[in-house]
């Protein structure tokens, strides 16, 4: 089958649905790639930007995305699907290559993806110019189906949180951000930075009394049931955020704290009483670092996934879930 790599524009905006449904029938856990308007309004905007592998027939077999949350921070890679009768052609590696050099000209000095535990070839691949900063139990649906490789598995799966920088500016010359290191998880925080290079001036927290009340938003993902608390301030009412969260049913419950705050401690025991644990270090998120903490169903949760690389299996051990 012949077909070029391209950077894909509104215009592919049906075909990239089409992919979608053809790959994974329904159950795709990114609500997004189901509506083609959506995609088309995201792409035109910019805040999405797909490459794909484009037939001559204009139909698309193979398909990565970046999401662009906020300018001032990593964007995400992934949302990658190839057509089955693609499979093993390494059009991923050609279509992620793309993307990466797409990521690379627009200035960001590196990009969060999540390799599922599910493919050990895409675990290993991940690590080979990029650094796990984390581990998600639970973030795949166990009814996801990619008609490519089936699991046998009828858990929720996991996925490893990797950060990749990029060769767009020298990290040891560049000025360090200062973060807030929480007690809990901070031996992977450090280790990871190291592995990276990053620069980072790291704070001591303070047991001050936070803010009287906190700034928080939920955002809920229906079709991967996760719900998602961003922290923007820690309030001395976070508990309350925490326990608002759980009103919505989910499988998966994730909290992201901000390292700028001298009370992360504060909001990190917070978490813990409510049966949260660590999940992972987001580098440059909201404007300097953020910590992922998750909490997830056990019962539905695979948590002994076959994980492939050092930091993920140490993580795993001493989460001891």
């Amino acid at each position: 089958m012949q077909f070029t790599i391209q950077r894909l524009t509104t215009e592919h905006a049906a075909a990239i649905v089409n992919c979608f449904q053809r790959v994974y029938g329904n159950t795709y856990a990114e609500g997004l790639f189901y509506d083609s308007a959506e995609i088309e309004a995201r792409l035109a905007d910019g805040s999405l930007r797909s490459v794909g592998a484009v037939t001559e027939s204009g139909q698309v077999v193979g398909h990565m995305a970046m999401t662009i949350v906020d300018s001032d921070q990593p964007p995400e890679l992934g949302n990658t699907v190839v057509d089955p009768d693609m499979r093993g052609s390494g059009l991923a590696w050609q279509v992620g290559a793309e993307l990466t050099s797409w990521c690379a000209e627009l200035g960001y000095p590196g990009f969060i993806h999540y390799p599922t535990a599910a493919h050990h070839i895409m675990q290993r691949h991940s690590v080979k110019s990029g650094f796990e900063v984390g581990l998600m139990l639970g973030y795949i649906p166990a009814e996801t189906d990619g008609k490519v490789i089936a699991s046998k598995n009828t858990k929720r799966e996991a996925a490893t949180v990797v950060f990749e920088p990029l060769d767009t500016q020298d990290k040891t010359t560049s000025p360090a951000l200062s973060s807030y290191l929480p007690a809990y998880g901070a031996d992977f925080i450090v280790r990871a930075c190291t592995e990276i290079g990053l620069q980072r001036h790291w704070l001591t927290p303070n047991a001050s009394n936070p803010l009287q009340h906190s700034q928080a938003q939920t955002s809920v993902y229906p079709k991967r049931s996760l719900a998602r608390l961003k922290v923007s301030a820690i309030g001395a009412d976070l508990d309350e955020a925490i326990n608002a969260q759980h009103n919505t049913i989910a499988a998966c419950y994730q909290i992201d704290l901000p390292m700028d705050s001298p009370a992360i401690d504060t909001a990190v025991y917070a978490a813990l009483r409510a049966g949260y644990f660590f999940c992972g270090w987001l580098p440059g998120h909201n404007r300097g670092d953020v910590l992922r903490l998750q909490k997830v169903d056990r019962q539905q949760t695979n948590l002994a996934p076959a994980l492939e690389n050092p930091f993920a299996q140490a993580l795993l051990a001493w989460l001891k879930v």
